[in-house]
């Protein structure tokens, strides 16, 4: 897991709810770095099955997949 994206796993690791609803702005606050423009554009760079990636890695080792809406630029993190 890169650094960037070890704050996100520890956030997400550290809470208990079924699930959590985040901005792009409050992940950015989270990990102190701007989201790549791709998470922006793309519901691909959220995808749950990119394990390789290092922000995928953060929220399915946290325990959590991520279920974006790019239009409101939010993020629901459900447990899974």
């Amino acid at each position: 897991m890169s650094e960037t994206y070890d704050a996100l796993y520890r956030y997400l690791k550290e809470r208990s709810e079924a699930s959590i609803n985040l901005t792009f702005s409050g992940i950015e606050r989270i990990i102190h770095h701007p989201l790549p423009s791709d998470a922006e554009k793309r519901p691909t760079w959220w995808a749950n099955d990119n394990v390789n990636d290092a922000h995928c890695h953060a929220w399915l080792q946290a325990g959590y997949k991520a279920f974006p809406n790019l239009a409101s630029r939010t993020v629901v993190f459900r447990r899974h």
